[in-house]
C-alpha cells in the first residue's frame, strides 16, 4: 500500500513539475516587466478567457476600421492611448495613460487591465498560480478601473450608482462582465491542480436579459392622443434603468434604433417608424428621465392595427443591422 502510495506522488509530482517547467519556461510569462506578453501567450493556459477576449470589442480597439478612419489612420494622438494601453492599474487620470508598444494590433489586451506595477498579474486563483499574483485584489471588481478610459461613461455612472435599477448590478463589470464559475486552467498538467472558481466572462458585452423581470432594464408606455388633419399622433414614453445615457459614450459610431411598429392580429406592419438616438451627436435617452417622442402615423391604420410594438436596437457600425436590446408589444 505505502509503495502505491509513494509510487502515486512521485508521477503527479513529476506530471506537476513539467506542468509547472512548461508555464515558467514561457519566458514572456515571468520576465520583468512582462510587458512584452502577448494574449496568446496567456491563452496558453486560459484558453476560455483569450477565446471571450479575441470576440469582444476590445481586441477590435486598435484594428477596427472605424477607429483607423475617426483617427485619420492614427493620427489623433489623444486616441491612440485608450486603444492600445500600456497597463493601466491604479491610475485615475486618463492623460497618465501611455499607448503600449508591444502588440499593437491586441488593443486593450490581458496586460493592460491585468499587470500590475509590481510586475504581478491580477485576478482570481486559487491553488499554485504559474505565474506572480496580485490575488484578492478589489480594484479589478472596482468601476473606476473601466472607468479611466471609458470616462463619459465612469462619471454618469458616479451620479448614479445610488440609484442603480438592481443591488446586485452595480458596477461596469456586473453588466459587462458576467460572473461565470469555470477553471481559470483549461490546459495542460497544470489543470488537475486547479478548480473552478467564481471569475468573470471577458467578452465585455453587456447582459443580454435584464436580471430579473421585476427589474427591466427598459419600461414603455404608449398613449393615442387625438385626431387632427395630419394623422393619428401616438405619444410613446420610454425609460431605461440603466446608470449611464443609451447609447453610452461620446466617441464614434454608437447608436440605438428604436422602431414603433403598428401591427394587425396577425403580426402583418401596417405601418412603422424609425428614430436614431446617436451618441457622438449627444442624442440619446437620457438617465433617470422619461424619454418622450409623438410618432405621426395615418389615419388608416385605425382600421387595421390592432398592436403596437416597440423595439430598441444597438449598432456600432453604419453597415450592422444592430442587436435587439428590447421589445415589447401591446394592444393599441
Amino acid at each position: 500500500m505505502r509503495v502505491r502510495l509513494f509510487g502515486f506522488k512521485v508521477v503527479f509530482a513529476f506530471g506537476l513539475a513539467l506542468s509547472l517547467g512548461g508555464c515558467f519556461l514561457e519566458k514572456a510569462v515571468v520576465e520583468q516587466p512582462p510587458n512584452t506578453m502577448s494574449a496568446e501567450d496567456c491563452g496558453t493556459c486560459h484558453k476560455n478567457e483569450f477565446r471571450e477576449w479575441k470576440k469582444s470589442p476590445h481586441a477590435q480597439a486598435w484594428v477596427s476600421e472605424t477607429f483607423r478612419q475617426q483617427t485619420d489612420g492614427y493620427q489623433t494622438t489623444k486616441c491612440l492611448t485608450c486603444h492600445r494601453p500600456d497597463p493601466i492599474y491604479g491610475i485615475e487620470d486618463p492623460k497618465k495613460i501611455t499607448a503600449r508598444k508591444e502588440n499593437a494590433n491586441e488593443g486593450v489586451t490581458c496586460v493592460t487591465c491585468h499587470l500590475t506595477p509590481e510586475s504581478e498579474i491580477g485576478g482570481p486563483h486559487l491553488v499554485l498560480p504559474a505565474h506572480y499574483v496580485k490575488s484578492s485584489d478589489d480594484y479589478y471588481l472596482d468601476s473606476k478601473q473601466c472607468g479611466v478610459c471609458h470616462q463619459a461613461h465612469y462619471q454618469d455612472w458616479k451620479k448614479t450608482e445610488k440609484s442603480m435599477v438592481s443591488k446586485k448590478l452595480e458596477t461596469c463589470q456586473d453588466c459587462h462582465m458576467p460572473a461565470v464559475r469555470r477553471k481559470l486552467i483549461v490546459e495542460q498538467l497544470f489543470q488537475y491542480v486547479h478548480w473552478e472558481n467564481d471569475t468573470k466572462k471577458h467578452t465585455f458585452e453587456p447582459q443580454p436579459d435584464p436580471i430579473s423581470k421585476a427589474e427591466p432594464w427598459f419600461v414603455a408606455t404608449h398613449r393615442i392622443l387625438p385626431l387632427h388633419r395630419d394623422g393619428l399622433p401616438i405619444e410613446v414614453v420610454i425609460r431605461h434603468n440603466l446608470p449611464h445615457g443609451v447609447p453610452a459614450g461620446i466617441f464614434g459610431f454608437k447608436t440605438v434604433d428604436m422602431l414603433v411598429t403598428l401591427k394587425t392580429a396577425e403580426g402583418l406592419t401596417v405601418e412603422q417608424q424609425h428614430l436614431v438616438f446617436h451618441a457622438e451627436n449627444k442624442k440619446n435617452m437620457p438617465i433617470g428621465q422619461d424619454y418622450k417622442k409623438i410618432f405621426n402615423f395615418s389615419k388608416e391604420v385605425l382600421v387595421k392595427a390592432e398592436y403596437i410594438e416597440i423595439s430598441l436596437s444597438r449598432r456600432n457600425s453604419r453597415l450592422h443591422l444592430g442587436k435587439q436590446i428590447f421589445i415589447q408589444q401591446t394592444r393599441l
